[in-house]
């Protein structure tokens, strides 16, 4: 690894180098080299760093236990989460992005990835640490040359800093894993996606807490090694609620985020069903669109072109706090009974308005990203 890769911060980089140093030992001298040559003013910063490593090496695990212990009072002292895309995902966590098959979830922890790594806004919420990712592409590896293509042309620009590992690592396997943990700290990513867990973990139980207990250790070894957000993309069981298997993914994961699309209109949903650090963000509509000779998922606010639409975005952005049922947004609008439900099944069609209830009880809500006024478009 080369000190000047990546987004990280020099000192972040030293830190890593002298754990790589400590555990490779046998490469010591010549990375201490590389530090002299690249980064002389952080040599004795480098030095440091390889005798607190090695410290933290010799200790034992009585060591490690005490050096953690903190009084009430020193609560305040630990950290808070960092982090990666604001509301949606933070830095050293393990998540998961789920949903049924040909969902296009594979198409959005892509698009999440180029954003994190290029710095461009997800959906409207800003990337707070941008940096390289590293995005184990077990599954979908024939087509992944076009959906990079797809989308560096639609956003016009490439997906730098984005790294793909063609390889369905299985984590499991000690040695795999050990090689793993090593390209992920010579990487240096802050966000590390495993597409998907199933190609990853070939002959697990996923109805097993103890065995997907291991698969969350092997994960939380990757995010410990890296500090990164590890991202796991994963299939729903046949009733399509639930991510499939045991209940251990519920319990480890910092956010669970569940995809779902819709064929006829052309729109995908990413709602959040867990978030154990912070508030549950709204729902995401994002809309599939050919681009070349793939798909691209866009999160652009609809055009609002009639005074209808406009009057039932209206009532519910000022009039309303909650999402409000079909007779609701009709009693408040100011246009007629008719044009109120043809605007409101025309948004919906059109991905503008979010079902956050039943579909015999529907309870409609603006799209995050959408647009209120009229006559306006607007790229998030």
């Amino acid at each position: 690894m080369s000190v000047t890769d990546g987004n990280a911060s020099a000192h972040t980089a030293i830190a890593v180098l002298a754990e790589r140093a400590v555990t490779y030992h046998g490469e010591a001298e010549k990375i201490r080299d590389e530090v002299a040559r690249l980064m002389p003013h952080l040599l004795a910063a480098f030095d440091a760093e390889v005798a607190v490593a090695q410290d933290r090496a010799e200790e034992g695990v009585y060591g490690k236990l005490m050096r953690n212990v903190v009084d009430a009072d020193a609560v305040d002292t630990l950290p808070d989460p960092v982090p990666l895309i604001d509301g949606l995902l933070d830095a050293d966590t393990v998540a998961w992005i789920y949903g049924a098959p040909g969902s296009f979830k594979s198409f959005l922890a892509l698009h999440m990835s180029a954003c994190v790594a290029t710095g461009e806004r997800f959906c409207g919420h800003s990337v707070k640490r941008p940096g390289t990712v590293l995005y184990l592409c077990a599954e979908g590896k024939r087509g992944l040359k076009k959906r990079v293509k797809a989308w560096e042309r639609h956003y016009g620009r490439p997906m730098s800093g984005v790294r793909f590992l063609p390889v369905a690592v299985q984590l499991l396997d000690a040695e795999q894993l050990d090689a793993l943990v090593r390209v992920c700290r010579e990487a240096g990513p802050v966000l590390v996606v495993i597409d998907t867990q199933a190609r990853c973990t070939v002959g697990v139980d996923e109805n097993s807490n103890g065995q997907m207990g291991q698969v969350v250790a092997a994960a939380d070894r990757i995010r410990e090694a890296t500090g990164a957000c590890v991202l796991f993309v994963h299939h729903t069981g046949r009733d399509g609620k639930n991510a499939r298997g045991a209940s251990a993914m519920d319990g480890a994961g910092d956010t669970m985020i569940k995809v779902e699309s819709d064929k006829t209109a052309g729109l995908v949903t990413m709602k959040s069903e867990k978030q154990k650090d912070s508030a549950d963000f709204p729902p995401i509509t994002l809309r599939v669109q050919a681009v070349a000779e793939s798909v691209i998922l866009s999160h652009e606010a609809v055009r609002i072109s009639t005074e209808g639409e406009a009057e039932v975005l209206r009532v519910l952005t000022e009039l309303l706090t909650a999402p409000a049922s079909p007779s609701k947004i009709v009693q408040l609008a100011e246009t007629s009974q008719a044009t109120t439900y043809r605007a409101v099944k025309s948004l919906v069609k059109r991905g503008a308005l979010i079902n956050s209830g039943t579909e015999t009880r529907p309870l409609y809500w603006p799209a995050q990203g959408q647009d209120p006024l009229p006559n306006s478009h607007s790229s998030q």
